[in-house]
């Protein structure tokens, strides 16, 4: 029993790959909530992991370097 339904335009999908860039440009926050939110890519575990990884490695980056000057 496949919950998921055909998509009218199969080009519009994002892949996991590419979602998991957003972290870099700060989108990290908006990603997690959203997943949790509308609960979608939330039994993948894996995804989710690896989006908060991005998400505390790249803020921790940003405030190491703020915090050196």
């Amino acid at each position: 029993s496949s919950r998921k339904l055909p998509i009218a335009n199969p080009q519009r999908r994002l892949s996991e790959r590419s979602i998991l860039w957003y972290p870099v440009t700060g989108g990290g926050p908006g990603i997690l909530s959203a997943a949790l939110i509308y609960k979608h890519k939330t039994l993948h575990k894996a995804f989710l992991v690896q989006a908060a990884l991005a998400t505390v490695l790249v803020y921790s980056v940003a405030i190491a370097g703020f915090s050196t000057n």
